[in-house]
């Protein structure tokens, strides 16, 4: 930026049209002068901010705003929770040899050219034989949303009931001022 320049002392009222004329000499160069600093404070800013200018400044700053952009775009919040929850437990589960029972996994195992198929087709039923009944188990979030549904349905109606009766009574008392 450009040096400050100390105020000039203030000057004694001339008399007459030549003092006159010299106060508007002065107020001319002042705003020359002015002028000149605001033209140097402008081309300053406009050096400082121009977007090279702020992207070589803070380049690091930059970086890491847009390496943590993605980093949520891309879910790694939820692959970082998933993959420090896996490393607790040990891993991922090995893969379901079979779905079956061990007694009807024997029985299957003698069929023959069959034996794909049939297991197949009783692994299919068998899955979903379990998926429908963990449908209709309990569970925490299941029991949940049955306690939420049971308190605020009755909440809601008797919220209803007091607005609508809040409303009709407030509607008959501007209905009998109106007359008066």
């Amino acid at each position: 930026m450009t040096d400050e320049q100390p105020a000039a002392p203030p000057v004694p009222a001339p008399a007459g049209r030549a003092g006159t004329a010299q106060a508007r000499g002065d107020v001319a160069a002042a705003r020359d002068a002015l002028g000149a600093q605001l033209g140097a404070l402008e081309g300053t800013v406009r050096d400082t901010f121009t977007p090279g200018n702020l992207i070589r400044h803070n380049a690091g700053k930059l970086a890491a705003g847009a390496g943590a952009a993605g980093f949520v775009a891309l879910g790694g919040p939820s692959r970082l929770i998933k993959g420090a929850g896996r490393a607790l437990r040990g891993g991922r589960k090995a893969p379901v040899k079979s779905l079956l029972p061990r007694e009807i996994d024997d029985a299957v195992r003698g069929l023959g050219p069959d034996e794909p198929a049939v297991r197949a087709s009783l692994e299919r039923g068998f899955a979903d034989y379990l998926s429908g009944r963990q449908a209709n188990e309990p569970n925490a979030s299941r029991s949940l949303w049955r306690f939420v549904d049971a308190i605020s349905v009755p909440v809601a109606r008797r919220v209803v009931r007091e607005a609508v009766s809040r409303f009709l009574e407030g509607e008959g008392e501007e209905a009998s001022g109106s007359k008066s």
